[in-house]
């Protein structure tokens, strides 16, 4: 990575057939150019462990699944409590559709094996430990600033989902690979747009959200950017080399 010249690769490199209907289908976004030196079985794990989940509940029937919600996930009222402590977690393994759970593995899965790989700078046990450690971590610090948010008034409804964590990876990706750049496919046009647009717009995005609908919103703005902070200030902790070697060392 210390090596890679992410900018003139991204500028060679030529959207593929199956690319091109994959973001013109699906609209979603995916990377020009950042191959990985190790295969990111944590995030194996991680993606299925969350995918298995929801399928379980899924096969819940309607007041089984309210209760597991409920219990399971993080809400301000039960965060002094044992099992609201460890809801901070596990609430970011649960999801409420198909469609949130693939939009939220899909993001941990475009954005997070880059940056597992550089985890791996550690070593294979260490690398795999520390960022299981800090994903966590993330999780945590998302859902505690939902919770304290709306500690006293707005949303009480379960939080559930794990965008937060996922905020925080892109935060993350954002840090250590600034000039990388995604493929997105707009009124059939394809463009290269870079990582740092992505971020601008799901910050904008959340602040608009936040001063807009305040707490009463199902989606947790407060969530989201309390990952994406978490990520941005607590990365450098987890890294095995200084951050601005790796940023002043591309050729």
């Amino acid at each position: 990575y210390r090596t890679m010249d992410l900018e003139g690769a991204a500028k060679k490199e030529q959207i593929t057939r199956a690319l091109y209907l994959f973001c013109l289908i699906f609209q979603l976004p995916v990377e020009v150019y950042n191959p990985v030196r190790n295969r990111p079985f944590l995030l194996y794990l991680i993606i299925g462990l969350n995918l298995a989940i929801f399928i379980g509940v899924v096969g819940m029937n309607p007041e089984s699944v309210s209760g597991f919600y409920l219990t399971f996930g993080a809400m301000p009222e039960k965060l002094l409590s044992m099992i609201g402590i460890f809801s901070l977690i596990s609430y970011a393994f649960l999801h409420v559709s198909w469609f949130h759970v693939i939009f939220n593995m899909y993001f941990l899965w475009i954005f997070g094996d880059n940056v597992l790989d550089v985890f791996m700078d550690h070593g294979f046990g260490k690398g795999n430990v520390l960022f299981l450690v800090y994903y966590l971590v993330l999780s945590i610090l998302a859902g505690l600033t939902h919770c304290l948010i709306n500690i006293f008034g707005g949303n009480h409804l379960p939080l559930v989902g794990a965008s937060g964590a996922v905020a925080g990876i892109i935060a993350s990706y954002w840090l250590l690979f600034p000039k990388s750049q995604l493929y997105q496919t707009i009124l059939f046009i394809p463009f290269k747009v870079p990582v740092w647009f992505y971020v601008a717009l799901f910050l904008a995005g959340n602040v608009t959200m936040g001063l807009s609908s305040g707490t009463d919103c199902r989606i947790s703005w407060e969530a989201h950017l309390g990952g994406f902070a978490a990520g941005y200030f607590l990365l450098q902790n987890f890294l095995p080399f200084k951050l601005e070697k790796m940023e002043t060392s591309d050729n």
